[in-house]
C-alpha cells in the first residue's frame, strides 16, 4: 500500500511492463450536491452528502435535528454512516434515515468522537441545511 495525500493506493507491478501501476482504492464514495438558499433538497440527498463529508473529516460528527410527523428526531453522521437516535434506523445503509417530506429543523457541529453524556464540544451550532452544503462543498476532497 502506498499512501498518497488522502488516498491509499494499491501498488501493482504489471506483467506485461516493468513498471509499477498505481490502482486508487476508494470506499463508497457519493456524489455530492449542491444546494443554494431557498432550494427544496431530498433528505436522502442531504444524508448522503452529509455521510461523503463526515468520511472525509473524520474529526467531526454532524446531529441532525428534523421533525418527522411532529415528532423530533435526531440522526448521527459519523465517518460515512448516518443512524437515528431516537427512531428505529433502516438495515440497509443505502435507505435514508429521516423519510422524505420531513423538515430539518437544524443541523450540529461536534468533535468527534460523540459522547451521549453531554460533554460533548460543540464546533458549531444550529445550522441550517444551505449553511452547512456551503461548508460541505469548501471541504477539500469532495469535489
Amino acid at each position: 500500500m502506498v499512501r498518497c495525500g488522502k488516498m491509499l493506493l494499491r501498488s501493482h507491478r504489471s506483467p506485461a511492463r516493468n513498471f509499477p501501476l498505481q490502482v486508487p482504492r476508494f470506499k463508497d464514495r457519493r456524489a455530492v450536491r449542491t444546494y443554494a438558499a431557498g432550494d427544496q433538497c431530498s433528505v436522502g440527498g442531504l444524508l448522503e452528502s452529509l455521510e461523503a463529508y463526515t468520511d472525509i473529516v473524520k474529526a467531526e460528527v454532524l446531529l441532525v435535528k428534523a421533525l418527522v410527523d411532529g415528532e423530533e428526531d435526531e440522526v448521527l453522521v459519523f465517518r460515512g454512516f448516518s443512524s437515528s437516535l431516537i427512531r428505529s434506523t433502516p438495515d440497509d445503509p443505502s435507505d435514508p434515515c429521516l423519510p422524505e417530506g420531513c423538515q430539518i429543523v437544524g443541523i450540529d457541529r461536534l468533535q468527534a468522537p460523540y459522547k451521549p453524556s453531554g460533554d460533548q464540544v460543540p464546533i458549531q451550532e444550529g445550522l441550517t441545511v444551505a449553511e452547512m452544503m456551503e461548508i460541505v462543498e469548501a471541504c477539500p476532497g469532495m469535489r
